[in-house]
């Protein structure tokens, strides 16, 4: 499974892929993803899928790669490892304790 996105330009200090919601059941939190530039397949680098907030999707874009896939670069994510159904439950699980605590605080 893969799909084809460009790099954005998150703030001065970040850039990142962003997931679209179609799919995030073929790639699910903390899968493993590959990331190689489409004018270049011989340049790539592996990394996780994060949560940005609740509504948004992302594959952090490490500085030290920024030479290599400039803001403007179309690149192919591709699927190399979901999570085990145990970590995506205990993913779940940490996100609602989170929010009861934070209810109870009054954040």
């Amino acid at each position: 499974m893969h799909f084809i996105e460009r790099i954005q330009i998150q703030s001065t200090r970040q850039r990142k892929i962003p997931l679209p919601k179609k799919f995030w059941s073929e790639f699910p939190l903390d899968s493993v993803v590959k990331i190689e530039r489409l004018d270049e397949p011989t340049l790539f680098f592996v990394d996780r899928v994060q949560a940005q907030g609740e509504k948004q999707r992302r594959i952090p874009l490490p500085q030290k790669f920024w030479q290599f896939f400039p803001s403007t670069c179309v690149v192919k994510v591709e699927l190399m490892h979901k999570p085990t159904v145990l970590k995506q439950i205990l993913t779940t699980v940490e996100k609602k304790v989170e929010k009861s605590i934070d209810r109870r605080v009054g954040r």
